[in-house]
């Protein structure tokens, strides 16, 4: 659905039980869990609910629940249940190499990965207690950040990595709590009888959305990050839980690319010539723009360019999470200025903070593409804005 609740889409629609969505970092694919094959497996599809793919693959009373991907998005992180109890294990987003990065005798559930991709916060349970920790992607360096007698479970991390939130019942019923990531500064936002549980911010982090029966059933809702103004979102009789976000990039346009010049007719036929594509007669722009800096924001960068000499009416930019990925793209005339002189800038927005992207830059005249730039990178959002410059060897 979108963020105001608007448009809800059945994108599973099958017999099983199909829960705990994830998005994928590029907001492209869905990991969550179904029990429409008998036992309990995380499952991938596509954002639209095509191609769906078991990941676990497992049988008899094995479990595999609460997927979480890596900022990458090259690895899923979950609990599975094969020897009795819950342990967290970590496998390739294809399903591959399926390896538990916990071994005790407590239950280890609700992995999920921080935003630099170098920490796991978790929630372990024994009889009566549970607590949130976080690790190192392997396992090791557990250190317990709650450490109260109540229940904490359910963390999500803040897209800046600053903070976690997650559920406790140290106040008598189930809160939305938020706290630094070390730990401190532990802070309920939320303060009613019912139960709130399953929170998760927004992109931006400006928002929280959470599950909640204070109307009797449980439905989703948003807030603001301090727990202020909470909205009812799905408003209907059903259960709805589990909530998480998509990060939506910009959305892909083609390149602009010159017609095909159609080849010459040798037929001695006396038949006439099918209708041919008309032949693009515009200049090709010459020489290369140089893209020598990008300026990043938490969710938009701006890209500078030295332009190149002709008649150019506007500059296409391509990008994707790595060096020749040319899955976004976006035309422009930077700011309305003559594309011809003076330093180019462009801004790109509705990226993902946590994502890096790569660039590279062509003039445009018409239906005449000129020649790329060199790729370039900007890192991911630390927190500040940082301008990425490229490499000059003397």
């Amino acid at each position: 659905m979108n963020a105001d609740g608007s448009n809800q889409v059945n994108v599973t629609n099958n017999p099983g039980s199909d829960t705990e969505p994830q998005f994928s970092p590029d907001g492209t694919k869905i990991v969550f869990v179904s029990t429409r094959d008998g036992n309990t497996d995380i499952y991938l599809m596509n954002a639209d609910g095509s191609n769906q793919v078991n990941l676990t693959q497992t049988s008899g009373i094995t479990s595999n629940r609460n997927p979480s991907w890596s900022p990458d998005g090259t690895k899923i992180v979950y609990f599975t249940q094969i020897t009795g109890d819950r342990e967290i294990a970590v496998m390739n987003a294809d399903g591959s190499n399926q390896v538990e990065i916990t071994n005790n005798a407590a239950t280890d559930e609700r992995p999920t990965w921080s935003p630099d991709g170098l920490k796991i916060a978790f929630a372990s349970f024994v009889p009566g207690n549970g607590e949130i920790f976080i690790m190192n992607t392997d396992g090791s360096d557990l250190i317990n950040l709650t450490n109260n007698p109540a229940s904490e479970t359910l963390p999500s991390w803040s897209p800046d990595g600053l903070k976690i939130t997650f559920t406790s019942n140290r106040d008598g019923n189930n809160e939305i709590y938020t706290m630094n990531a070390d730990g401190s500064s532990q802070t309920r936002i939320t303060v009613n009888s019912i139960d709130d549980n399953a929170s998760k911010y927004s992109p931006d982090g400006l928002l929280l959305t959470f599950a909640t029966n204070r109307d009797g059933n449980y439905e989703i809702y948003a807030m603001n990050a301090n727990g202020s103004s909470p909205v009812n979102l799905t408003n209907n009789p059903a259960s709805d839980t589990s909530p998480d976000w998509q990060t939506v990039p910009i959305i892909p346009t083609p390149s602009p690319t010159p017609s095909p010049i159609p080849a010459e007719n040798t037929s001695s036929s006396s038949q006439p010539s099918p209708a041919q594509a008309p032949t693009c007669t515009d200049a090709v722009p010459s020489g290369t723009p140089d893209l020598f800096q990008i300026t990043r924001s938490q969710t938009a960068v701006n890209l500078s360019f030295t332009p190149v000499n002709g008649n150019i009416k506007a500059y296409h930019v391509v990008f994707g999470l790595h060096e020749g990925d040319e899955r976004f793209g976006s035309l422009s005339n930077p700011l309305g200025q003559d594309a011809n002189s003076g330093v180019q800038t462009m801004t790109i927005s509705a990226l993902d903070p946590h994502a890096e992207y790569w660039f590279k830059v062509s003039p445009v005249n018409g239906c005449a593409v000129g020649t790329w730039s060199n790729w370039m990178k900007a890192g991911k959002w630390r927190n500040t804005d940082s301008i990425f410059y490229r490499y000059f060897p003397i």
